[in-house]
């Protein structure tokens, strides 16, 4: 292939499936490269790549080593910000529910407070109690996701990018 972005050269690169784990799943592709100015333009480069089977572009064992190493040192520091950021998710939105649980419950109680029937602050104190388990469901999902926060990394090709002038 010919580009203006990358100077004429063979290129090794992978592609990694990352699976994001935390409050809500995602995936991304996630390219590697050992060449600094091609991992910037990989992706958009591959979409106009022709496949050419030549035994000289194989990847070799070494260059596969070196991208894992570069992957993985990648991998390390995306996975350490991704499980911060789950986390100070995690916790405003636990900061939030509290505030709006403790508003919940303060009305539902005053509302059963009020009452004199017996039928209807049996009702109101199933609904605090409903408001009480709903709470606890969505602290526990919280919690649990802050728990699990992760990147799983699969690779998903290795190839060499031709480009020539």
């Amino acid at each position: 292939m010919t580009s203006d972005k990358v100077t004429t050269g063979l290129y090794p690169y992978a592609i990694y499936r990352w699976r994001k784990l935390g409050i809500k799943e995602d995936f991304t592709f996630q390219p590697v490269c050992l060449h600094a100015l091609l991992s910037a333009h990989i992706l958009e480069l591959l979409e106009s790549a022709v496949p050419v089977q030549h035994d000289s572009q194989a990847i070799s064992s070494e260059q596969e080593n070196l991208l894992e190493k570069s992957h993985y040192q990648l991998w390390l520091d995306t996975r350490a910000a991704h499980i911060e950021q789950v986390e100070q998710h995690a916790n405003s939105r636990l900061a939030s529910l509290k505030t709006t649980h403790a508003a919940r419950m303060t009305l539902l109680e005053e509302q059963r407070d009020n009452v004199t029937e017996s039928r209807i602050r049996r009702m109101r104190e199933a609904q605090i109690d409903a408001a009480a388990r709903d709470y606890q469901v969505h602290v526990d999902k919280l919690e649990q996701a802050t728990k699990q926060a992760d990147i799983l990394a699969e690779v998903v090709a290795f190839g060499i990018l031709v480009v020539s002038s």
